[in-house]
């Protein structure tokens, strides 16, 4: 199959940004990303049925481009895996998108800015997960239980435990001042 996600955000409305947060002209850029090409097949295997998708990124100036590569994510699935779905370069779209909103935001001081969030992140925003390369995203059934799990590829395992423990902090703290 191929579908081009182009007409669809052709006839979608621009996001009209967030009221007294986002300006309404900073959701072009992001609306844009969702121009993207996909091309892929149905395979009946032997135990299981595999849909390969391929993507073409949108053709936007600093948009990553999503590597052909293959990795072994899905090995680490338990057998219960009922479905399963892989995505490369997230880092480096995270980072596209993140930057994009930082770009928007009012410089009056009503939300933190960039230098107020890379003092508390201890990095560019933009840049916190720059070490992710690809991930996998499974859900298993297992007793007539859904359950769900998350696996990842990173260039840098240290920057990945600190960043991702420093995100893992505030969530906890931000659970215990909210009272949950």
């Amino acid at each position: 199959f191929y579908y081009d996600f182009a007409e669809v955000v052709n006839e979608m409305p621009v996001p009209s940004g967030l009221p007294g947060v986002l300006p309404p002209n900073c959701m072009s850029d992001i609306a844009s990303a969702g121009d993207v090409k996909l091309m892929g097949a149905l395979r009946a295997e032997s135990d299981h049925m595999t849909l390969q998708v391929r993507a073409q990124p949108p053709p936007l100036e600093g948009f990553p481009q999503f590597p052909n590569r293959e990795t072994t994510l899905s090995h680490s699935m338990p057998g219960d895996t009922v479905a399963y779905m892989e995505s490369r370069a997230i880092g480096q779209s995270i980072k596209y998108y993140v930057d994009k909103l930082l770009d928007c935001l009012p410089s009056d001081g009503s939300v933190p800015g960039r230098d107020q969030l890379s003092q508390m992140l201890g990095t560019a925003p933009e840049d916190y997960f720059d070490f992710v390369e690809d991930v996998g995203i499974g859900m298993t059934l297992r007793d007539g239980e859904f359950g769900g799990g998350l696996i990842a590829t990173v260039n840098d395992e240290t920057v990945a435990q600190v960043r991702l423990e420093r995100l893992l902090s505030a969530v906890r703290l931000a659970a215990g001042v909210g009272g949950g």
